[in-house]
């Protein structure tokens, strides 16, 4: 099985089987949970995105070493905290299929295990004298927690949201972190400026275009691939581009009907098959896909102040696989 755990990236496999390495030794704590707790993550399932774009990233430019395997293990170890996190702000009971950390224990076992995470990847990095891969990781984390917040904010105005701030939300909430892993990498690589901030912009639209195929996901996927039941989000008031686009642009007729569909009180309620085909009817699913592929365009043109070569091959091909994905 490719290590990476995605497919079409081989030039970071060996990469990545390090950065598990390093993974597991740092999760070796003194408290039994902690190591316990990242089992069960590895259990449920994962690509490892994020440290793959930090290891395609130095390739790219030529310069993948230990630095660059470090600075990815510190990539995922904020994604698995943030995982978690989320988990308990969504009251989720599921992970991938398995019971999330908060269900399988309990919300403090999941705050504290998330927040040593974050504690273990400050103290490394400080460790190491890595100052500015700091500042990277915690202005990430940032955006996401302040994303996060505003998302929770808006869910008491049920589906009012202006789709701007919907787009902020998310280049915050799932495209911060990947513009870290791959400004990282690039960090790790010896980039330029121009490259630095290119290769920060591709990881931005890679979210974006991430995200947005989760949307559609949520309206038209499959729930055994997906690993989680389809609907969910939409039922807890979750925003997404396809829903808010059809309330935006329907005829009053057809908004009071898109209105009714999602105004449920639980996940059991939601109608998924009149809901997806009021969104259908008003636009909303060729809408986000074509906003989706716009932001894979953008992403792609940041990738040409790098130099050629497999490893560039195999991030092009990552966001180009963005909005075909399944899962």
């Amino acid at each position: 099985m490719n290590p990476s755990r995605l497919a079409g990236v081989e030039p970071a496999a060996e990469g990545i089987v390090a950065v598990e390495a390093t993974i597991a030794r740092l999760v070796a704590s003194r408290t039994a949970l902690i190591p316990e707790v990242h089992q069960h993550l590895v259990q449920a399932g994962g690509k490892r995105l994020r440290p793959t774009l930090t290891i395609l990233a130095a390739q790219a430019l030529g310069r993948c070493d230990q630095r660059a395997v470090h600075l990815a293990t510190m990539v995922e170890l904020t994604h698995l905290a943030s995982l978690m996190h989320d988990d308990i702000v969504d009251n989720a009971a599921t992970r991938r299929g398995t019971p999330s950390v908060n269900a399988r224990w309990s919300n403090g076992v999941a705050v504290l295990a998330a927040d040593w995470l974050i504690s273990t990847v400050t103290c490394e990095l400080v460790e190491r004298h890595e100052y500015r891969a700091l500042a990277v990781v915690t202005g990430a984390v940032r955006r996401m927690c302040e994303a996060e917040l505003t998302h929770l904010e808006q869910r008491a105005r049920t589906w009012t949201l202006p789709e701007a701030t919907y787009l902020q939300i998310i280049r915050d909430k799932t495209g911060a972190l990947m513009a870290a892993a791959c400004e990282l990498g690039g960090l790790a690589g010896g980039a330029t400026p121009e490259q630095e901030r290119a290769l920060g912009g591709f990881g931005f639209a890679l979210g974006m275009a991430f995200q947005i195929q989760d949307d559609l996901l949520d309206l038209v996927g499959n729930a055994a691939t997906l690993g989680k039941p389809v609907g969910t989000d939409i039922a807890v008031g979750q925003l997404t581009l396809p829903v808010l686009y059809a309330l935006e642009n329907s005829t009053d007729g057809l908004l009071d009907q898109l209105r009714a569909a999602v105004s449920v009180a639980s996940p059991d309620e939601l109608d998924l098959a009149r809901l997806r085909a009021l969104v259908d009817e008003a636009g909303g699913l060729d809408y986000a896909r074509r906003t989706a592929e716009r932001y894979v365009d953008e992403a792609l043109a940041h990738l040409d102040c790098l130099p050629p070569g497999p490893p560039t091959d195999a991030l092009r091909a990552l966001a180009e696989r963005a909005i075909r994905r399944e899962a």
